[in-house]
């Protein structure tokens, strides 16, 4: 009966938690826990039988008491268990983990797994990795420098379509985390206050800044302006009839368009779509609807101003996608795909690559100097070419340089600025040749005797001095004369006569000039004699029971005199029996100009062959395949000519063989003309025949990726064309 009234010792409660890390870890941690408690137990029974011995049963609380307390004592002055030590390490490490943003528990509990494994000692408890405790400041300045560098990318894009006043609210934005950044301490209301007032804004735009900074940083977006947007003002641009009319406008003006001339011309261009009745047939639902619109509008008193102001031409100009820029020479997007220009290009490519298994190629030679791999020089690469005449790829064009272009740009003190002279000065024009190797010429091991004796020059360039004040200008005539006189025999000299040259000029008139009797309409009068040219011979086509047969034609006739008198169109055409009575010479239209005034303009149909008389002379046959002189008389010497397509100067490799000549022309400018006369040549000559190969690999790049379909301008475009923007693609090197 005494023994039912003993309780036992009551057992210290361990607060600690399993973790089944490994089923090793666990055995071996609960072997020691129940040696522990084995312990603790003998302690408390043997206190207890103590006690009761001794027969001091009213201390049996009190021995109890002292015990439990004994026992929360050595727990916390004594070494902790394994198992709680290992929770707190558990806690740590997910607290750590939470903070740094590794993901969530689960995800924190597969690495710690996965580290286990990789572990050679598989008792070894995983290595805690010390991670940085990021706070709250930290996150958002962090936070705050990316929205800073992405809205700097955008702003600085080239694509970048924000204007006006919402990019005027970007840059707000962009210098408002700029002066944040630079004394966080300082309070968003305070940056704000000096953002706008450094802009002469007020307190709305103070108070707004800090809504559109919040929109960036959580949406990436900023509210866009509502100048002129009122909800019962409504645009005219919304208008389709006027938003194409003013776009033709824009169009048929050009470079003379400015805000001012749209808003004033904004008047006329109302009127014209008032009248424009053959519009309005096409659209006419879309007309019924808008006149609905109209009588509701007028109803809830909307009103739409007959008036532009300039700001409102600037901000429709925007909209339109026409940006106020300097104007600089580069590739004419409006016309490169323009589609004669796309059929063209076509021909090219397909002539272009017809040549190719017989145009001879060139490769790098690579040395070691120094312990560096660098390029020495070029060499002809081995091609295999079965009865067939080598083709030699000779690209020409023309550059200008001026005495007084001197560099763009450079370091000036602020308050000063640097005098120049006004004007470009006096200038030299300058037509070369460039092969797929360098520039054409002869090279160095022949001597000056031997080139003296057979009237041949070393370099076939020509420098002009242009202008009222010196040699006059470049004309088609002179171009024939530099290639027939000067091109064909270097070339011939240094490549040898078992070599053809195959010519690439760019499309320009200049090089288009036909010769004095070569078959054009245009020359041409309705009627015989008058002031126009005696023709070369012409023919055309007539079918016989033996097929088709060329008949031919002389343009001129011939009295009992000797007389010669050129035949017009009427009479040719009679001859060939097409003339059709009521034909009249050329299509005419009147129209007018700004001013008021009458004119006459040709205004044959699209796509009409036989409107008028020249026009059905121009389509014939023998009149289609006129060649021009440059081509006619490079043919006779038995050498090759092609064009380059219309705008598409990026085909072209001795392009950027000019660009470098005018950097290297204005680092060395002098502002003198003799400056410039020693400059230009010295220039052009020491430009290194490596990277004039490489300008050429890197167009005939571009010519592939034409062929293969692939627009100019997109990435697949300059993935394939460029390796990065200042080397060139390591297969080429």
């Amino acid at each position: 009966m005494k023994d039912d009234h003993i309780q036992k010792p009551v057992e210290p409660e361990d607060d600690g938690e399993i973790v089944l890390w490994d089923d090793v870890l666990v055995e071996e941690s609960d072997e020691e826990a129940g040696d522990t408690h084995g312990e603790r137990d003998e302690d408390s029974s043997e206190d207890n039988e103590e006690a009761i011995e001794e027969g001091n049963w009213w201390r049996k609380e009190e021995v109890q008491r002292n015990m439990v307390e004994r026992h929360k004592y050595e727990r916390i002055t004594s070494q902790p268990h394994e198992r709680t030590l290992r929770r707190w390490r558990n806690q740590e490490e997910e607290h750590r983990a939470h903070v740094a943003g590794m993901g969530n528990i689960e995800t924190m509990f597969r690495r710690m797994a996965e580290k286990r494994k990789e572990s050679v000692d598989e008792n070894q408890l995983p290595v805690i990795e010390t991670l940085t405790y990021e706070s709250k400041d930290e996150k958002r300045k962090r936070k705050m420098k990316e929205d800073l560098a992405m809205l700097e990318k955008m702003l600085k894009s080239k694509r970048c379509e924000v204007t006006g006043e919402d990019r005027e609210r970007h840059e707000m934005i962009r210098d408002f985390m700029k002066l944040k950044l630079k004394d966080w301490e300082t309070s968003r209301k305070k940056c704000a206050h000096k953002v706008a007032q450094g802009r002469g804004k007020g307190g709305w735009v103070e108070r707004g800044l800090l809504c559109w900074v919040r929109g960036w940083q959580d949406k990436k977006i900023v509210e866009r302006s509502k100048r002129g947007r009122h909800s019962k003002l409504i645009s005219w641009l919304e208008d389709e009839r006027v938003a194409i009319k003013v776009r033709n406008w824009v169009k048929e003006k050009g470079e003379e368009v400015t805000s001012q001339t749209l808003s004033a011309a904004f008047g006329e261009i109302l009127k014209e779509v008032e009248n424009a009745t053959e519009v309005e047939k096409l659209v006419e639902e879309t007309f019924e609807r808008v006149r609905d619109e109209e009588v509701e509008r007028t109803e809830k008193g909307y009103t739409r101003k007959e008036s532009l102001q300039a700001r409102t031409a600037r901000e429709w100009l925007n909209k339109m996608g026409y940006r106020w820029k300097s104007i600089k020479k580069g590739i004419y997007i409006d016309g490169h795909e323009r589609e004669d220009v796309v059929q063209y290009r076509s021909k090219f490519l397909d002539r272009w690559y017809e040549m190719q298994p017989y145009v001879r190629e060139w490769e790098e030679v690579k040395e070691e100097v120094e312990g560096e791999v660098r390029v020495t020089g070029l060499r002809k690469k081995e091609k295999t070419i079965l009865n067939a005449t080598e083709i030699i790829l000779v690209t020409h064009d023309e550059s200008t340089f001026s005495a007084n272009d001197g560099r763009r740009s450079c370091w000036v003190k602020e308050g000063e600025s640097i005098l120049r002279p006004k004007g470009r000065g006096r200038g030299i024009m300058v037509s070369g040749f460039l092969t797929g190797s360098g520039r054409l010429r002869v090279r160095d091991e022949v001597t000056d005797d031997e080139l003296l004796r057979e009237g041949v020059e070393r370099d076939p360039t020509v420098y002009f001095q242009y202008g009222d004040k010196g040699e006059g200008y470049w004309k088609g005539e002179d171009m024939v004369q530099q290639v027939l006189d000067k091109a064909i025999p270097v070339f011939e000299k240094e490549y040898g006569k078992d070599c053809k040259a195959c010519f690439l000029f760019d499309n320009s008139s200049n090089h288009g000039v036909f010769a004095e009797d070569a078959l054009i309409a245009e020359r041409m009068n309705l009627k015989f004699g008058g002031k126009q040219p005696l023709m070369r011979d012409g023919w055309y086509e007539v079918g016989t029971d033996l097929g088709v047969v060329r008949v031919p034609q002389r343009m001129w006739f011939e009295d009992s005199d000797g007389k010669v008198t050129p035949k017009g169109i009427k009479q040719v055409l009679m001859e060939r029996g097409i003339w059709r009575e009521g034909l009249k010479l050329e299509c005419k239209e009147k129209w007018k100009d700004a001013e008021g005034k009458e004119h006459t303009r040709r205004s044959c149909g699209k796509g009409v062959r036989d409107c008028c008389a020249r026009r059905l002379m121009a389509n014939q046959q023998d009149f289609l395949e006129q060649k021009g002189m440059l081509e006619e008389e490079v043919h006779k010497r038995g050498h090759l000519v092609l064009f380059f397509p219309k705008f598409h100067c990026e085909c072209n490799w001795i392009e950027y063989f000019w660009g470098d000549a005018k950097r290297r022309t204005r680092e060395q400018c002098d502002y003198s003309w003799d400056g410039l006369k020693r400059t230009v040549p010295r220039v052009l000559e020491s430009t290194d025949e490596i990277r004039i190969s490489r300008w050429f690999k890197k167009s005939a790049r571009i010519i592939e990726a034409y062929r293969e379909g692939i627009a100019y301008g997109t990435e697949e475009f300059r993935e394939r064309c460029y390796k990065s923007h200042r080397r060139v693609k390591a297969r080429d090197i």
